[in-house]
């Protein structure tokens, strides 16, 4: 009878932690096995719609928290997540992901939320693999990058076991390395149209390793300005997993990590498509500002949603005189009026009369008032494009 309860729990609610469905089968059987008489009666859908609260409680406790919420107490961004969570479409999408040739990085990629308005895609995922550490015969010991000044943060970039092996090594011998073979989800996520491929122009993610296989995170990709007609209401996307190899270093100083590609491509999952919803439509802003000064004509393009921005300048200039190179600084109006750095760009010299053309992405906040963009002088005015009081400010609706 407990085989036939099983089927019959499994074919109502499909699939559901191992817990919850023990906890459910034991309600149920107790129920069904008693002596009293008015319980002797009742039939299996009865039982089953007795323990159906039971069944929801243990599935609500197995599940923990979503990706968004984990991410959040992790990183401590709460607005960015909490906007994201807020905004996103649940999704349960599963792909198995084939090991590499040399038997690492297979395991199942679970697609979680997934949020698209036209100009940025959003996908949260879990995606549980294989790994391979080795920690005698470490290759790769150059050109190592440093990551993070806090060995507490390891597990951003490495599985709990890997980082709580090193760290234990580290203290015991002031240094630790290893070798760790794996796979991600990488940047060669592409948009699909049919039987064509493109890239995505811009990518970023965040990601957090909560075991020893189990990494959780989200990508974050801008669609080309060239496509966004051919995806006003959906779109396609294949995402990528890479195989790759890291030698990773603890020292007294920071956690240094050097990504090393094997030789095997990619592995693209199976397509999937991400339309907009009722909270996505109509979520970017756009902005476009133009203005004149003493020697340059200043055009921005900007484009904003809930939680990203992308700033698009050309400086053209109005005659042949111009400097070397031109350093910028965007900034940001919070709503006490105060102004924030975001990020410093260095632009190179135009040439010919040709438009100087950069991009900034950065990420939004519910904090930003206003965009300015400005220059900086780490040489001198004479080094600059735009004079100290030239600078252009985007007020946002």
């Amino acid at each position: 009878m407990k085989n036939d309860l099983k089927q019959t729990l499994r074919a109502a609610y499909g699939a559901m932690p191992d817990t919850a469905l023990n906890r459910s089968m034991h309600t149920l059987s107790s129920l069904l096995e008693k002596e009293e008489a008015p319980v002797k009666h009742i039939t299996r859908s009865m039982a089953i719609a007795l323990c159906i609260m039971i069944l929801m409680v243990g599935v609500a406790v197995a599940a923990g928290p979503s990706v968004y919420e984990a991410l959040t107490a992790a990183y401590q961004q709460n607005t960015r997540y909490s906007t994201l969570e807020e905004l996103s479409e649940k999704w349960e999408q599963v792909f198995e992901v084939p090991a590499s040739k040399n038997g690492y990085g297979g395991g199942t990629l679970t697609i979680t939320d997934t949020y698209y308005d036209g100009m940025r895609v959003f996908i949260a995922y879990r995606f549980s693999r294989d790994f391979i550490a080795d920690y005698e015969t470490v290759r790769n010991r150059g050109m190592i990058i440093p990551y993070d000044t806090k060995l507490e943060n390891a597990y951003r970039y490495m599985p709990k076991d890997v980082a709580d092996a090193l760290t234990a090594k580290y203290e015991k011998e002031g240094e630790a390395w290893a070798s760790l073979y794996g796979s991600y989800v990488g940047e060669q996520n592409i948009l699909t149209q049919g039987e064509m491929l493109y890239n995505f122009t811009y990518s970023s993610s965040d990601r957090w390793f909560v075991n020893e296989s189990e990494e959780i995170g989200y990508i974050d990709l801008e669609v080309p300005l060239e496509y966004r007609k051919d995806y006003a209401d959906q779109i396609g996307i294949r995402l990528g997993i890479s195989y790759t190899d890291q030698t990773i270093r603890f020292s007294e100083k920071e956690i240094g990590i050097r990504y090393s590609a094997t030789k095997e491509d990619p592995v693209y999952m199976e397509e999937i498509i991400i339309a907009k919803t009722e909270k996505s439509s109509g979520a970017v802003e756009t902005y476009e500002l133009e203005q004149n000064f003493e020697k340059y004509s200043v055009r921005v393009e900007l484009e904003a949603n809930p939680v990203d921005l992308c700033a698009r300048i050309a400086i053209t200039r109005l005659n042949n005189e111009g400097s070397l190179m031109s350093y910028y600084v965007l900034t940001y109006i919070d709503q006490n009026d105060e102004e924030v750095q975001l990020v410093k760009q260095t632009v190179s010299r135009s040439y010919d009369g040709e438009p100087v053309n950069f991009t900034i992405n950065m990420r939004k906040t519910e904090a930003m008032k206003a965009v300015v963009l400005k220059p900086y002088y780490p040489s001198g005015e004479d080094y600059c494009y735009l004079k100290k009081d030239e600078k252009l400010t985007i007020t946002f609706k």
